[in-house]
């Protein structure tokens, strides 16, 4: 079963996306902040990350770049989301390692999408800015 973990502070949110994702066949793990997340990426080694960018403790660049410093999980494809969509934005989410932005807000739909189209590396990349 395909793995993904899921990071974002807002419980409501991350319970959203765990819901969602699970109800399309993932095997989903949530932490609350990036260093969390980090931990349970090194234990779990997932196929895909989903993360949001601002968070306490560590936040969602910080943590991509920790993953891209890691040969161990340096491959594993990094989902961004957040608010914060400027051209500036994006350029320092793809510098710090993350395959792709999902913008904020978005639907659970246009969320379950972008994973699958991360994870299917045949299907053109939807629902996101790269």
């Amino acid at each position: 079963m395909v793995s993904i973990v899921v990071i974002d502070d807002d419980e409501d949110l991350r319970d959203l996306m765990e819901l969602r994702l699970k109800a399309s066949g993932y095997d989903v793990h949530p932490a609350g902040d990036g260093l969390m997340g980090l931990e349970l990426i090194r234990w779990r080694r997932p196929d895909l990350v989903v993360v949001d960018w601002t968070m306490p403790r560590m936040d969602g660049i910080a943590m991509c770049r920790e993953m891209r410093n890691d040969p161990a999980l340096a491959e594993i494809p990094v989902l961004m989301v957040s608010a914060r969509t400027t051209a500036a934005d994006r350029r320092v989410s793809m510098a710090a390692g993350c395959t792709a932005l999902l913008p904020k807000p978005f639907s659970l739909s246009r969320l379950a999408d972008t994973v699958r189209s991360l994870l299917d590396k045949d299907e053109p990349l939807v629902g996101c800015r790269c």
